[in-house]
């Protein structure tokens, strides 16, 4: 299962509509972090100076993987801006932290 959520607090970043689909990109220095195209799949999952991309285990992001601390999700999950989730894996973009 694929699925993507933009989040609110995903505003901040730069986008650009294609006919293709969106691209966003970093507001600051426009690195493009990602295109999410009308099939509903993704390109070029990138990360640059000031955001970042975090994967774990969709176990981890629920909170059932004892490998996980439960409090680093969580403040990864408030301040992601964009995540995905493909089968197993979930890819949330984050600002870093200055």
């Amino acid at each position: 299962m694929k699925e993507i959520v933009l989040r609110k607090t995903g505003q901040k970043l730069k986008l650009e509509q294609k006919e293709d689909g969106k691209y966003y990109s970093c507001p600051i220095d426009g690195q493009l972090l990602i295109a999410l195209y009308k099939s509903n799949d993704w390109g070029l999952m990138s990360s640059c100076p000031h955001f970042q991309w975090e994967e774990m285990s969709i176990s981890c992001f629920i909170g059932i993987g004892d490998e996980c601390d439960p409090k680093e999700i969580m403040q990864l999950r408030r301040q992601s801006m964009i995540q995905i989730f493909d089968g197993i894996w979930v890819n949330l973009l984050v600002q870093k932290q200055s």
